[in-house]
C-alpha cells in the first residue's frame, strides 16, 4: 500500500470515529443526558473537525 492510500485510510478511520462520536451524543440526548443545545453544539464541533481534517488533506 502506498503512502497516499495509507493517508486516505487513516482519514477514513478518523471520519468514522467522528461519526461514532456523533452517534454517541445523539444517544446521550435521546437518553436525556444532554440538552438539545449541547447536542447541537457538540455535533457542530465534530463536523468542523471532519471538515478541517478533509481540508487539511486536500490542501497539503
Amino acid at each position: 500500500m502506498d503512502k497516499n492510500e495509507q493517508k486516505k485510510k487513516i482519514m477514513l478511520h478518523n471520519v468514522k470515529n467522528s461519526l461514532g462520536v456523533i452517534l454517541g451524543y445523539t444517544e446521550a440526548h435521546n437518553d436525556e443526558l444532554i440538552t438539545k443545545e449541547e447536542l447541537d453544539e457538540r455535533i457542530n464541533e465534530e463536523i468542523q473537525e471532519i471538515v478541517s481534517m478533509i481540508k487539511d488533506e486536500i490542501y497539503k
